[in-house]
């Protein structure tokens, strides 16, 4: 139509044969002009009957009860054989997947809680140069139809959460059970949110290495004599939380920089206690120490940290037959449970939030197999497992 108005621009010019002319192409542009406007018009109420007979719904949702997990953080432009490729050292058969937001994000479902494990197992590891972000979806489909309230279950003083370890009292005090254990961690609070990037960022650093034993052990001997200096700490109460044994846990893997290739297996053991960190190089030693196993299979002791229910699966790739006996405490489930409106629950979040510190990541994509760390690696590995213990004895003050 602007075209049009363009070419039919009047012209003073005396009647003659070229003004009749003129006058025709006005009449040709305008009837183009009016059926343009018309064909628009159709194609509009054509897509909203289409839309009003056929609305368009959801790909990543399903009625199936089968469980899904959630990568994200994928680099941009990711495709469906390039999320295969990254699954494919859990052995993993995935029976479907969807990738999406522009290859930012994938939905994978599995054919059991099992595989479920095994692909939660590889959070952290790196697709290109981003660690993926790996977690269980929870879409239509995976949470059973809420129940109606009856007139019992109004009447109980004590409430519980969606999580099964969760209790909570009429008065609002929270209890969390894991392995026979009970941690009161005192009034649940709604107000607590997490924080902002930028607050964060201007919080002081945290460093919980400053008069504490760090010990890194990269032979089997060295790794023996660090669990039994552990063990020792232990006895004497260096570990203890409302009357449980308890160790900061993490672990640290080699980064894979290529796509498609499977993640290295664990580099790096941390445990803490107060006081006393322990390292152990399974990259250097090979295989896990003895030592070290009968610790991570002692149910005695817990080993509490963010993300370390799937360390189960990796650490058993260094040791067949790893059974750690329930001994692994998720601590974001705990500081869920105390501040259900939290969005954000790692490790550096909580630390900001409960000890008002801010921790440094800036090692974080470092070569853990290298044949010596610097003193900012340690320092990193170190606070890691030691921030776990820390954020534990907050939230049950």
């Amino acid at each position: 139509p602007v075209l049009g108005k363009a070419l039919v621009k009047p012209t003073r010019v005396p009647l003659s044969s070229s003004h009749i002319y003129q006058t025709n192409q006005r009449n040709d542009c305008s009837s183009s002009s009016a059926r343009t406007h018309a064909l628009i018009r159709l194609i509009s109420r054509s897509y909203i009957m289409s839309a009003l007979l056929d609305p368009p719904t959801k790909r990543d949702r399903t009625d199936s009860d089968a469980p899904r997990a959630k990568l994200s953080n994928l680099p941009y432009g990711t495709d469906e054989a390039s999320v295969r490729s990254f699954v494919v050292s859990t052995n993993v058969a995935v029976t479907s997947l969807l990738v999406k937001n522009n290859g930012r994000v994938a939905i994978a479902t599995l054919p059991d809680d099992a595989a479920l494990r095994a692909i939660l197992g590889l959070n952290g590891s790196l697709l290109g140069d981003r660690p993926v972000k790996v977690g269980r979806y929870f879409g239509a489909g995976d949470r059973p139809p809420a129940k109606k309230p009856t007139d019992e279950t109004v009447a109980k003083t004590t409430a519980t959460t969606s999580d099964e370890n969760v209790e909570v009292d009429a008065a609002g005090h929270v209890t969390y059970t894991h392995q026979g254990a009970r941690f009161a961690v005192g009034v649940r609070d709604e107000s607590v949110q997490s924080l902002a990037k930028d607050a964060i960022a201007a919080l002081e650093l945290f460093d919980m290495t400053p008069g504490a034993r760090v010990l890194v052990a990269a032979t089997s001997k060295d790794a023996d004599a660090a669990i039994r200096a552990l063990r020792e700490a232990l006895r004497d109460g260096a570990g203890r939380v409302q009357g449980v044994d308890v160790v900061g846990f993490d672990t640290e893997t080699k980064p894979v920089f290529v796509a498609g290739r499977p993640p290295n297996d664990v580099a790096l053991v941390q445990l803490a206690a107060r006081g006393l960190i322990v390292l152990v190089r399974l990259d250097l030693i090979g295989s896990m120490p003895d030592s070290l196993r009968r610790l991570l299979e002692d149910g005695a002791v817990l080993k509490v940290g963010v993300g370390c229910a799937g360390d189960e699966v990796t650490l058993s790739r260094r040791c067949p037959g790893l059974d750690v006996q329930g001994s692994f405490l998720e601590i974001d489930k705990i500081a869920k449970a105390k501040f259900p409106n939290l969005k954000a629950c790692g490790l550096r979040s909580l630390v900001a939030i409960l000890a008002k510190k801010r921790m440094s990541k800036g090692q974080q994509t470092k070569n853990w197999e290298q044949p010596s760390y610097t003193p900012a690696m340690v320092r990193y590995a170190a606070n890691d497992a030691a921030a776990g213990l820390l954020c534990l004895e907050l939230l049950c003050r």
